[in-house]
């Protein structure tokens, strides 16, 4: 994660981050994995931290990786 400033509303200036962040299951256990998927997917709809109705907090669920 890296810091960016931004303007909230043209006004003031609003410190926040920027980045990725990984999630890693333990085990493959398909419940735990599902859970996973759908906080996941919850967080892309609701957003994450304060001012998500300026549309600060913005999540894209990129994917997974499989083990192999």
């Amino acid at each position: 994660l890296r810091s960016e400033p931004g303007w909230d509303r043209g006004r003031a200036l609003r410190i926040g981050a920027v980045g990725e962040i990984t999630y890693r299951a333990l085990s493959r256990d398909r419940y735990w994995l599902s859970v996973l998927h759908l906080l996941a997917d919850h967080a892309r709809l609701a957003g994450v931290g304060a001012m998500t109705a300026m549309g600060m907090g913005q999540v894209r669920h990129v994917g997974h990786q499989r083990k192999r």
